[in-house]
């Protein structure tokens, strides 16, 4: 199956997943990550990162685990991510990371980490599908947003 196929297929599983539990997160991002990971042969691990107070906790997680579940916030490659506001691309040793932050509001929401073999080129239409897929992540983190009335009050 060509790579542009195999992302539409994807895409496809996700929004019918994102339109069936529109507000449970744990149960959308954990099937992201494993449906990413099962699906993309060069895809080492799929990983959510969670801030929290002075950290980054992984909440989901596909495939191998290579970074630790708990990050300091520092001069790592979630917290560059997460400053740029972008997708960042290293090379290390024996692996190509990809880190691209999601946002509430002006608030950083986490951090999708992928991690991928190390003769793997990012495709565009990779670049593309993540694009997306941190679109939809921010419009349903955003979501309740919208609902706030003029005192940043719910309702």
């Amino acid at each position: 199956m060509q790579k542009a196929d195999l992302l539409d297929e994807l895409r496809a599983e996700i929004g019918l997943m994102s339109d069936r539990y529109p507000t449970e997160f744990s149960i959308f991002y954990k099937f992201v990550c494993t449906s990413i990971f099962q699906s993309i042969r060069e895809y080492v691990s799929v990983s959510l990162y969670i801030p929290e107070e002075g950290f980054f906790r992984r909440e989901y997680h596909a495939g191998e685990s290579v970074f630790p579940i708990i990050l300091p916030f520092g001069d790592d490659l979630l917290t560059l991510a997460g400053m740029r506001g972008g997708l960042l691309w290293e090379k290390r040793k024996h692996y190509h990371f990809v880190a691209y932050p999601f946002y509430r509001g002006h608030h950083l929401a986490g951090v999708l980490l992928i991690l991928t073999v190390e003769d793997h080129k990012l495709e565009e239409e990779e670049v593309l599908f993540l694009g997306e897929l941190i679109h939809l992540f921010e419009n349903k983190e955003n979501m309740d947003l919208l609902d706030m009335d003029d005192e940043g009050e719910l309702g």
